[in-house]
């Protein structure tokens, strides 16, 4: 199994699209502070502790377009490729290989979302200053940046997790890259448009997850947001396995 992890987390690091998805967040945050600085705001509103958590509560469809893209890379692609037949030709468990993928997208949009961090850190302190306080949408917050960036960050990786498990599913059913990257998309712009309660919608938590832990929440509402993120990711990758032992991808 750690063989198959450090493979599939291989080929993600090897195939350019978390660069791509970098340079992404990196213009977000040079036209986030272009427009707070053409306001005359960034004293008032953004210092440089306070940044990095102004951008991760900005980028929740760059995490999502992020998952998309490596579900269908990681499943769609192999499968057109002939690289998902060849794996499971070898004595590896089904499981354990949708196991593995899923264990390198989450590495991947762990690594993205470090990335941000660190470079919210440092443009936002080169642009507006360090800062004498931590803010969250122009108020107050109580804590060090560090630690409640550091929960901000694990609550959108949680949130991107938990909307990439049913990108993978999607990526398995239709092993076509375009479409899966399509629904995916049309699923992040849509879904909460259907109607259901936005306590269980995958993408309001995407968008109110990280914001509710940075506000403070409480323990018994982070636990139930987080139950909610671990159904979306443990039935999707649980249909998943199921669809791959009883569908034969060989042919």
């Amino acid at each position: 199994m750690t063989g198959l992890v450090k493979n599939e987390c291989r080929k993600v690091f090897r195939q350019g699209k978390l660069a791509l998805f970098a340079w992404a967040v990196l213009a977000l945050q040079v036209i986030t502070i272009f427009r707070e600085l053409s306001r005359n705001s960034g004293a008032a509103g953004l210092n440089g502790q306070s940044f990095p958590l102004r951008m991760i509560l900005s980028q929740p469809i760059i995490m999502a377009l992020l998952a998309a893209v490596l579900a269908a890379d990681l499943i769609a692609a192999e499968y057109r490729s002939g690289t998902l037949k060849l794996t499971l030709l070898r004595p590896v468990s089904r499981s354990h290989v949708l196991a593995a993928k899923a264990v390198a997208l989450v590495a991947g949009a762990m690594a993205l979302t470090l990335f941000s961090v660190v470079a919210a850190y440092a443009a936002g302190t080169l642009a507006f200053g360090w800062g004498d306080r931590l803010l969250a949408q122009g108020s107050p917050v109580a804590g060090s940046s560090l630690a409640v960036t550091v929960k901000a960050a694990l609550a959108s990786l949680a949130s991107c997790a938990g909307f990439g498990m049913p990108a993978m599913f999607v990526a398995l059913a239709t092993r076509n890259v375009g479409l899966t990257i399509g629904i995916a998309a049309a699923l992040y712009l849509f879904l909460p448009l259907l109607g259901i309660h936005p306590d269980y919608s995958i993408v309001h938590l995407m968008h109110e997850f990280p914001r509710a832990v940075i506000l403070g929440a409480s323990l018994r509402d982070t636990l139930t947001d987080l139950g909610v993120i671990a159904a979306y990711a443990s039935v999707f990758l649980a249909a998943g396995t199921f669809y791959m032992k009883r569908k034969d991808v060989l042919l």
